[in-house]
């Protein structure tokens, strides 16, 4: 028999019976001032990518989207593959492609990403509990066998209490510190590949669930000795006679994982606009010069400047800081304030110059694509939610930009307004701002009682 891998088999069943120990969190609740590093499965983003269709490389155009929605709140993540797509019997191919494919989009946005040395889930649980990273996001409850502590799944249009517009940004987060509950999964992940998943989900709430995950801890032995008679009251539970080698559990047992956290060094980088412009002009339709600048101004250039003020927030002295000074660079300017309530967010709006954003984009380009009709330009692939269905509206992080962007065509030259966090403005530019205010607010004053 073949070694036994959570992804042959469809692992997704049993979440139901985790759902009384999940919370929703929403990526703004996240600190805007420390690294959350969330460590990501991309097998079930690839599972995704089916969904996806119309254009050229609508696979990859979803991947894409995914990364920039990250790419806008303080998220430091960690893609981890599987360096043996082969194991994936039902998609293997599709796997090594977009491996291929996904990997420079990632580089490109300024994230990280490994190889696990077995399998993925294992690896991140794995890290999860050596602190290496704050959370898992996947699909597959398999990850609690291996031993993970807290695991996000992947936002969909299946959230009942959340509008629309924040579904792709609002994940159900779990804690499990639980054996019974690993116990659950650990039997619903290996009755899968034999046995229907109402069947599975009815006998994870069964003492054999628990039975079994205790009896997995003690040596070969006395596990062939107690899995004898287990066996027989599986049968019996189940009414159904399982393959001849049910449970194969060595590889739940002992996987293989990292054995050394300096194999996951934090490395904090920026996206490269050169480098994301050239992907978008060699792999998607509309990757003509105006139009990428026009996606850019409305997708990027905001999420950009937001990491740029996290990264002055917390290394006030890195070089990368240049674009905000000087003549010809980034120039900023508050122009506008919300968040007065006690429960909102205080911000600030700056306008910045989107020159620098501009050359830095056109620098990446070939321009070996000629411009396209309106039609293409608003083609269904631009508006693809997370969950990869093609008619929802993408959502667009509030600091990204100030107000809806859809009902008119863009000019990237034009100044960009974007809400930054009060916390990350620098306080002279507060300041700057406020004796403005007040000045304005003294002249009309002032006029008034002229005119009086």
């Amino acid at each position: 028999m073949a070694t036994p891998t959570t992804s042959t088999i469809n692992t997704t069943h049993g979440w139901h019976l985790l759902e009384k120990y999940s919370t929703e969190k929403s990526l703004t609740e996240l600190s805007l001032t420390e690294d959350f590093r969330l460590g990501i499965d991309v097998q079930p983003w690839f599972y995704h990518t089916e969904r996806s269709v119309g254009g050229e490389n609508p696979r990859l155009r979803l991947l894409f989207y995914r990364c920039k929605l990250l790419l806008a709140y303080p998220i430091l993540p960690l893609f981890i593959f599987d360096r043996q797509p082969q194991r994936h019997q039902h998609n293997h191919i599709l796997t090594e492609e977009l491996t291929t494919g996904f990997i420079p989009i990632i580089e490109a946005f300024g994230f990280e990403w490994r190889y696990a040395p077995g399998d993925p889930l294992a690896e991140l649980a794995h890290l999860n509990r050596e602190g290496i990273i704050d959370a898992v996001l996947t699909d597959d409850v398999a990850i609690w066998v291996f031993g993970a502590w807290t695991v996000w799944r992947n936002p969909s249009s299946s959230h009942p209490k959340v509008r629309s517009t924040e579904k792709q940004t609002t994940y159900k987060v779990y804690h499990c510190d639980k054996q019974k509950r690993r116990s659950m999964m650990l039997m619903i992940i290996t009755c899968a590949s034999w046995c229907d998943a109402p069947t599975a989900c009815r006998l994870a709430t069964t003492p054999l669930a628990n039975e079994l995950y205790k009896a997995a801890a003690a040596d070969t032995v006395q596990l062939q000795e107690f899995l004898r008679g287990w066996r027989t009251r599986l049968c019996e539970a189940s009414k159904l006679v399982p393959p001849g080698d049910f449970p194969e559990l060595s590889f739940y047992i002992t996987p293989e994982v990292s054995t050394t956290p300096k194999a996951y060094p934090t490395t904090i980088k920026e996206p490269s606009l050169l480098e994301l412009a050239g992907l978008c002009e060699s792999l998607f339709e509309w990757g003509w010069p105006e139009e990428i600048l026009v996606r850019f101004y409305r997708w990027l250039w905001g999420p950009v400047v937001f990491r740029i003020f996290r990264r002055r927030f917390k290394c006030p002295d890195d070089e990368v800081l240049g674009f905000f000074k000087g003549n010809g660079q980034l120039l900023e300017q508050v122009v506008g304030e919300r968040g007065q309530d006690e429960d909102e967010t205080k911000e600030y709006r700056l306008q910045v110059d989107t020159e620098v954003l501009a050359r830095m984009t056109e620098a990446g380009l070939k321009r070996t694509r000629a411009p396209g009709g309106r039609e293409l330009a608003l083609e269904n692939g631009e508006e693809e939610s997370y969950s990869g269905n093609a008619d929802e509206d993408e959502h667009t992080p509030e600091h990204q930009s100030g107000s809806s962007q859809k009902e008119k065509r863009l000019n990237p030259r034009d100044p960009l307004r974007v809400w930054i966090p009060a916390e990350l403005v620098d306080k002279n530019l507060v300041q700057c701002y406020r004796t403005n205010k007040k000045r304005k607010r003294d002249d009309q004053v002032g006029v008034r009682n002229h005119s009086k």
